[in-house]
């Protein structure tokens, strides 16, 4: 019974989001206006409201509030198939919440190698106030986060050329929210080092193993011998 306890309370936490979800909280922030009408620019033009045209909106944009482009950008995609609404807005916001609590889940996995410890983080994420709120919002920061865990976790998960998954999540939270370029160079390269020391102490442990298991054999022909 208790093995199902956190699964249970996890699936709670996501339901709960989506009760009220087109009228808690009224209406639609200045941001939130600004984002969705951008986003419904991009699916109907390719341009955002100030006539600017990806990709070049990344870099320039005159839009009122100059907000970062790849919020709405990623929201125009649902946009070519279903209206503009505050119930479309909102959704978009939860699953993206949702999306960050399994990316966070799948880090913390990574990084503690335990299933319960994974759980309890996604479960703390959910039931967070923040982001309770930032779930029910349609802004920039949730997007960010979302892509430097989603970095995060890829890069030590991940080598070789797959190693390009994680810089083009790194990227994305780039150009999600302005506030968080400056963190961009710090994360990564915390995390190249952190993954180095992993990967140096793997390394050491696997020669160990190889001489220990060498030093056995050799101990067993003497004693035959």
């Amino acid at each position: 019974m208790k093995k199902y306890l956190l699964p249970a309370i996890l699936c709670l936490a996501v339901l709960t989001r989506f009760v009220l979800i087109g009228i808690i909280p009224p209406g639609l922030s200045n941001d939130e206006i600004e984002y969705a009408t951008n986003a419904k620019s991009y699916a109907i033009s390719g341009r955002d409201t100030s006539g600017t045209s990806f990709p070049t909106s990344l870099f320039k944009s005159q839009t009122f509030g100059s907000i970062s482009p790849i919020p709405s950008i990623i929201l125009s995609l649902p946009l070519h198939v279903f209206p503009l609404n505050q119930m479309t807005t909102r959704v978009f916001s939860v699953l993206v919440n949702i999306l960050t609590a399994a990316t966070l889940y799948y880090l913390v996995k990574i990084l503690f190698l335990k299933k319960n410890v994974a759980t309890i983080a996604a479960i703390l994420f959910f039931f967070n106030p923040w982001s309770i709120y930032l779930s029910t919002q349609v802004s920039d920061s949730p997007l960010a986060l979302l892509f430097y865990l989603a970095g995060i976790a890829t890069l030590l998960k991940y080598k070789g050329w797959r190693l390009t998954i994680p810089f083009t999540f790194f990227v994305l939270a780039f150009f999600s929210y302005h506030g968080g370029k400056f963190i961009f160079l710090p994360v990564i390269l915390v995390c190249l080092m952190y993954k180095a020391y992993i990967d140096n102490i793997k390394i050491i442990k696997s020669k160990s193993i190889i001489g220990f298991n060498n030093q056995s054999k050799d101990t067993g022909l003497n004693i035959v011998f």
